[in-house]
């Protein structure tokens, strides 16, 4: 099963292990913008449905990749659409998805790293992710952004530690980022109808659909 948008000729499907070329392909020509996963990583991720495609008139036209953690968040790890479908609600077509089946899965936060210098801030900005900290990679600073889909904690955010732990020590919890700058929103957005959870909107259904 699929979701379709009629007007645009749009579906947003599951991946499949056939769309590995696509994925692959589309990774690697956006490779500035959404970072790079070795081709075994991704057909692993088309495997265990951590990889969603939209379609264009039939054809993959994007995908997301994330990843549901065992400390109650969802790490999206890769989104990419193509050019010619930019500002056509591609992209939040399958940030949708995202969020439906990661309040399936009860998660708290939905978490991402983007580049500091990418148009792509705005966009989450724009669908209620806060800036909550700023990391520093090889290349560039890459602000970390969270979305709480519950909006009844309000304990602070802390988006998780990606850093391999020591070997030789145990550790009790992650460490927390440092504190963001003056001026970087720090409260959780309202909830969008006055319910406790800030996912989609009334029209989502409890799981996302299923091939």
């Amino acid at each position: 099963m699929s979701t379709r948008d009629t007007h645009h000729a749009r579906t947003v499907r599951l991946g499949r292990p056939s769309d590995l070329a696509y994925v692959y392909h589309l990774q690697n020509r956006m490779h500035g913008s959404v970072g790079y996963c070795p081709r075994g990583g991704l057909a692993e991720r088309l495997a265990t449905a951590r990889i969603v495609v939209v379609e264009e008139n039939g054809a993959p036209a994007g995908y997301v990749s994330y990843t549901h953690r065992r400390d109650g968040t969802t790490h999206l790890t890769q989104i990419a659409v193509e050019e010619d479908i930019w500002r056509t609600s591609a992209g939040t077509r399958l940030l949708d998805w995202l969020i439906c089946d990661a309040d399936a899965h009860d998660s708290r936060l939905i978490t991402l790293k983007c580049a500091f210098d990418l148009p792509s801030n705005n966009f989450w900005r724009n669908s209620n992710f806060l800036p909550i900290a700023v990391r520093t990679d090889k290349r560039r600073p890459l602000i970390c952004y969270a979305r709480r889909l519950v909006t009844t904690v309000t304990t602070p955010i802390v988006f998780p530690n990606s850093q391999p732990r020591p070997r030789n020590r145990r550790v009790r919890g992650d460490t927390p980022p440092t504190p963001p700058q003056s001026g970087i929103a720090e409260s959780p957005p309202s909830p969008p109808d006055g319910g406790s959870r800030s996912g989609r909107n009334a029209t989502c259904s409890p799981t996302p659909p299923v091939l």
